[in-house]
Protein backbone atom coordinates (compact mmCIF):
# COMPACT_ATOMS: atom_id res chain seq x y z
CA UNK A 1 0.00 0.00 0.00
CA UNK A 2 1.42 3.42 -0.64
CA UNK A 3 2.41 5.60 1.83
CA UNK A 4 0.58 8.94 2.94
CA UNK A 5 1.36 10.78 -0.05
CA UNK A 6 -1.19 14.04 0.50
CA UNK A 7 -2.57 12.89 3.31
CA UNK A 8 -3.43 16.05 4.54
CA UNK A 9 -3.66 17.95 1.18
CA UNK A 10 -6.15 16.12 0.42
CA UNK A 11 -8.58 18.04 3.32
CA UNK A 12 -7.88 21.41 0.98
CA UNK A 13 -7.20 20.49 -2.42
CA UNK A 14 -10.66 21.27 -3.71
CA UNK A 15 -10.30 24.50 -2.40
CA UNK A 16 -5.83 24.40 -3.86
CA UNK A 17 -7.42 23.15 -7.34
CA UNK A 18 -10.44 25.74 -7.42
CA UNK A 19 -9.14 27.81 -10.37
CA UNK A 20 -8.97 24.98 -12.67
CA UNK A 21 -11.90 24.76 -15.75
CA UNK A 22 -12.01 21.11 -15.16
CA UNK A 23 -15.14 21.12 -17.57
CA UNK A 24 -12.95 22.95 -20.16
CA UNK A 25 -10.02 20.18 -19.62
CA UNK A 26 -12.18 17.23 -19.99
CA UNK A 27 -13.41 19.01 -23.43
CA UNK A 28 -10.26 19.39 -24.46
CA UNK A 29 -9.38 15.58 -23.97
CA UNK A 30 -12.45 14.38 -25.74
CA UNK A 31 -11.68 16.14 -28.43
CA UNK A 32 -7.97 14.58 -28.76
CA UNK A 33 -9.65 11.10 -28.36
CA UNK A 34 -12.21 12.09 -31.28
CA UNK A 35 -9.50 13.51 -33.34
CA UNK A 36 -7.35 10.66 -33.24
CA UNK A 37 -10.04 7.92 -32.87
CA UNK A 38 -8.74 6.41 -29.41
CA UNK A 39 -11.02 3.37 -28.64
CA UNK A 40 -12.13 4.03 -25.01
CA UNK A 41 -13.88 0.76 -23.89
CA UNK A 42 -11.21 0.62 -20.78
CA UNK A 43 -9.97 3.60 -19.27
CA UNK A 44 -7.72 4.10 -16.34
CA UNK A 45 -6.96 7.37 -14.93
CA UNK A 46 -3.80 8.16 -13.41
CA UNK A 47 -3.10 10.31 -10.05
CA UNK A 48 -6.89 11.28 -10.36
CA UNK A 49 -6.89 13.01 -7.48
CA UNK A 50 -10.65 13.98 -6.28
CA UNK A 51 -11.87 12.65 -9.15
CA UNK A 52 -13.45 16.05 -10.73
CA UNK A 53 -11.36 15.90 -14.19
CA UNK A 54 -12.99 12.52 -15.21
CA UNK A 55 -16.10 13.74 -13.71
CA UNK A 56 -16.49 15.81 -16.83
CA UNK A 57 -15.70 13.74 -19.23
CA UNK A 58 -18.30 12.18 -20.83
CA UNK A 59 -17.07 9.14 -23.11
CA UNK A 60 -18.70 5.84 -23.31
CA UNK A 61 -16.97 3.11 -21.80
CA UNK A 62 -17.43 -0.58 -20.40
CA UNK A 63 -15.07 0.15 -17.20
CA UNK A 64 -13.45 3.70 -16.05
CA UNK A 65 -11.03 3.39 -13.07
CA UNK A 66 -9.90 5.83 -11.08
CA UNK A 67 -6.54 5.58 -8.91
CA UNK A 68 -4.13 7.80 -6.82
CA UNK A 69 -1.12 6.64 -4.81
CA UNK A 70 -2.96 8.55 -2.11
CA UNK A 71 -6.05 7.11 0.08
CA UNK A 72 -7.05 9.91 1.11
CA UNK A 73 -7.58 11.87 -1.98
CA UNK A 74 -9.47 8.66 -3.37
CA UNK A 75 -12.22 8.50 -0.37
CA UNK A 76 -13.22 12.13 -1.59
CA UNK A 77 -14.42 10.22 -5.00
CA UNK A 78 -18.14 9.19 -4.79
CA UNK A 79 -18.38 5.14 -4.42
CA UNK A 80 -19.99 4.74 -7.48
CA UNK A 81 -17.07 4.99 -9.35
CA UNK A 82 -13.85 2.42 -9.87
CA UNK A 83 -11.52 3.84 -7.11
CA UNK A 84 -7.61 1.93 -6.76
CA UNK A 85 -4.84 2.87 -4.90
CA UNK A 86 -1.45 2.58 -6.23
CA UNK A 87 1.87 4.25 -7.56
CA UNK A 88 1.23 4.59 -10.98
CA UNK A 89 5.13 3.12 -11.88
CA UNK A 90 3.93 0.03 -10.40
CA UNK A 91 0.40 -0.92 -11.81
CA UNK A 92 -1.54 -4.22 -10.86
CA UNK A 93 -3.30 -4.57 -13.71
CA UNK A 94 -3.00 -6.78 -17.13
CA UNK A 95 -2.88 -5.69 -20.32
CA UNK A 96 -6.62 -4.68 -20.35
CA UNK A 97 -6.86 -1.06 -21.21
CA UNK A 98 -7.60 0.94 -24.36
CA UNK A 99 -6.87 4.36 -23.26
CA UNK A 100 -4.52 5.53 -19.87
CA UNK A 101 -4.99 9.04 -19.25
CA UNK A 102 -2.46 11.33 -16.43
CA UNK A 103 -3.49 15.12 -16.50
CA UNK A 104 -2.41 18.29 -14.63
CA UNK A 105 1.38 17.66 -14.50
CA UNK A 106 1.02 14.42 -12.43
CA UNK A 107 3.52 12.82 -14.56
CA UNK A 108 5.97 15.61 -12.81
CA UNK A 109 5.77 14.04 -9.63
CA UNK A 110 7.96 11.28 -10.43
CA UNK A 111 11.20 12.42 -8.93
CA UNK A 112 13.90 10.54 -11.62
CA UNK A 113 14.35 9.27 -15.27
CA UNK A 114 14.17 5.90 -13.55
CA UNK A 115 10.94 6.07 -12.34
CA UNK A 116 9.53 7.92 -15.58
CA UNK A 117 11.24 5.33 -17.54
CA UNK A 118 9.01 2.70 -15.06
CA UNK A 119 5.48 4.43 -15.37
CA UNK A 120 6.03 4.20 -19.33
CA UNK A 121 7.05 0.11 -18.99
CA UNK A 122 4.34 -0.51 -17.02
CA UNK A 123 1.33 1.61 -19.16
CA UNK A 124 2.65 -0.15 -21.93
CA UNK A 125 2.42 -3.43 -20.11
CA UNK A 126 -1.47 -2.79 -19.34
CA UNK A 127 -2.51 -1.26 -22.64
CA UNK A 128 -3.81 -3.26 -25.54
CA UNK A 129 -1.91 -3.08 -28.47
CA UNK A 130 -2.81 0.21 -30.35
CA UNK A 131 -3.16 1.60 -27.05
CA UNK A 132 -3.28 5.30 -26.31
CA UNK A 133 -1.35 7.18 -23.13
CA UNK A 134 -2.56 10.80 -23.11
CA UNK A 135 -0.35 12.61 -20.69
CA UNK A 136 1.08 16.58 -19.63
CA UNK A 137 4.01 17.92 -18.09
CA UNK A 138 4.38 21.55 -17.34
CA UNK A 139 7.92 22.97 -18.26
CA UNK A 140 11.05 24.73 -16.52
CA UNK A 141 9.25 27.94 -17.93
CA UNK A 142 6.25 27.07 -15.97
CA UNK A 143 8.13 27.19 -12.77
CA UNK A 144 10.19 30.43 -13.21
CA UNK A 145 6.49 31.87 -14.06
CA UNK A 146 4.32 30.87 -11.34
CA UNK A 147 6.43 31.06 -8.31
CA UNK A 148 4.97 34.53 -6.91
CA UNK A 149 1.71 33.89 -7.58
CA UNK A 150 1.37 30.31 -5.73
CA UNK A 151 2.65 32.02 -2.42
CA UNK A 152 -0.51 32.68 -1.03
CA UNK A 153 -2.72 32.38 2.20
CA UNK A 154 -6.55 31.10 1.93
CA UNK A 155 -9.29 29.73 3.91
CA UNK A 156 -11.26 27.14 3.51
CA UNK A 157 -14.19 25.87 5.66
CA UNK A 158 -12.69 25.68 9.48
CA UNK A 159 -9.37 25.79 7.85
CA UNK A 160 -6.08 28.07 6.71
CA UNK A 161 -3.98 27.49 4.70
CA UNK A 162 -0.57 29.00 3.49
CA UNK A 163 1.53 27.57 -0.12
CA UNK A 164 4.60 28.93 -0.89
CA UNK A 165 6.56 27.68 -4.40
CA UNK A 166 10.56 27.59 -4.91
CA UNK A 167 12.60 26.42 -7.95
CA UNK A 168 15.97 24.76 -7.46
CA UNK A 169 17.23 25.02 -11.43
CA UNK A 170 20.55 23.01 -10.71
CA UNK A 171 18.27 20.15 -9.24
CA UNK A 172 15.26 20.73 -11.90
CA UNK A 173 12.74 20.62 -8.75
CA UNK A 174 10.28 22.52 -7.89
CA UNK A 175 8.48 22.76 -4.17
CA UNK A 176 5.20 23.81 -3.02
CA UNK A 177 5.38 24.04 0.94
CA UNK A 178 1.90 24.00 2.60
CA UNK A 179 1.19 25.02 6.04
CA UNK A 180 -2.08 23.96 7.19
CA UNK A 181 -3.81 24.85 10.31
CA UNK A 182 -6.65 23.22 11.79
CA UNK A 183 -9.14 24.37 14.11
CA UNK A 184 -7.53 22.85 17.59
CA UNK A 185 -4.59 25.24 16.57
CA UNK A 186 -2.19 22.38 15.08
CA UNK A 187 -0.32 23.31 12.53
CA UNK A 188 0.96 20.52 9.84
CA UNK A 189 3.40 20.96 6.88
CA UNK A 190 3.64 19.26 3.93
CA UNK A 191 6.15 20.10 1.00
CA UNK A 192 5.32 18.36 -2.27
CA UNK A 193 8.11 18.17 -5.55
CA UNK A 194 7.68 18.17 -9.57
CA UNK A 195 10.21 18.04 -11.37
CA UNK A 196 11.33 18.70 -14.65
CA UNK A 197 12.66 16.52 -17.80
CA UNK A 198 13.88 17.82 -21.01
CA UNK A 199 11.54 16.98 -24.06
CA UNK A 200 14.40 15.31 -25.59
CA UNK A 201 14.46 12.62 -22.72
CA UNK A 202 10.61 11.62 -22.12
CA UNK A 203 10.40 11.02 -26.09
CA UNK A 204 13.63 8.82 -25.66
CA UNK A 205 11.95 6.95 -22.74
CA UNK A 206 8.52 6.74 -24.72
CA UNK A 207 10.46 5.43 -27.67
CA UNK A 208 12.09 2.65 -25.31
CA UNK A 209 9.22 0.99 -23.95
CA UNK A 210 7.96 0.51 -27.35
CA UNK A 211 5.40 3.50 -27.63
CA UNK A 212 5.30 5.46 -30.76
CA UNK A 213 5.20 9.71 -30.41
CA UNK A 214 2.01 10.72 -31.87
CA UNK A 215 1.52 14.01 -30.75
CA UNK A 216 3.61 16.24 -28.83
CA UNK A 217 1.86 20.30 -28.72
CA UNK A 218 1.20 23.13 -26.48
CA UNK A 219 -1.04 22.15 -24.28
CA UNK A 220 -4.79 23.43 -24.98
CA UNK A 221 -3.89 24.70 -27.65
CA UNK A 222 -2.54 22.97 -29.85
CA UNK A 223 0.63 25.12 -31.07
CA UNK A 224 4.23 24.02 -31.75
CA UNK A 225 6.11 23.28 -28.71
CA UNK A 226 8.80 26.54 -27.71
CA UNK A 227 10.58 27.55 -25.17
CA UNK A 228 7.95 29.64 -23.87
CA UNK A 229 5.41 26.96 -23.44
CA UNK A 230 3.88 26.43 -19.97
CA UNK A 231 2.51 22.48 -20.60
CA UNK A 232 3.27 19.99 -23.34
CA UNK A 233 0.72 17.44 -23.97
CA UNK A 234 1.88 14.34 -25.24
CA UNK A 235 0.07 11.61 -27.31
CA UNK A 236 1.44 8.15 -27.21
CA UNK A 237 0.97 4.73 -28.93
CA UNK A 238 1.84 1.22 -27.83
CA UNK A 239 3.57 -0.40 -30.10
CA UNK A 240 2.04 -3.88 -28.28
Amino acid sequence: MPGNTYSKISLIYDDLVRHVNYSGWAEYLQNIIDEYNISHDVVLELASGTGKLFSKLNIETRLKILSDISIEMLTHIDKSNSRVCFDMTLIPFKRECDLVISSFDSVNHLESESRLNSLFAEVNRILKPGGYFLFDVVTEHNSFSYLDSYSKKRKTGDMKYQQSSEYDAIKKRHRNRFLITFPSGEVVEEDHFEYIFPQETIIALCESNNFKVVGTFEAFTGKKVTENTLRIQYIIRSNG
